[in-house]
């Protein structure tokens, strides 16, 4: 019993640590206006304005390496 309440309260302050040191939260506000962003197709015929979808659409950035 010990031993679990010690893990818990270590993973508990792990995690709260390490939400302090990311930062402020930099994310759209719920209801803000759309930011001004446009995307070019890889040929650079095409250019879509993300800022007025047409359709629901969803960003998703990350790394392949």
């Amino acid at each position: 019993m010990i031993t679990r309440a010690l893990l818990f309260l270590f993973l508990s302050a792990s995690v709260a640590s390490a939400q302090l040191s990311r930062g402020p939260d930099l994310a759209p506000k719920l209801g803000a206006a759309i930011p001004t962003v446009s995307a070019t197709s890889p040929d650079g015929k095409l250019t879509v304005d993300l800022a007025k979808p047409k359709r629901l659409t969803v960003l998703i950035f990350g790394s392949h390496t």
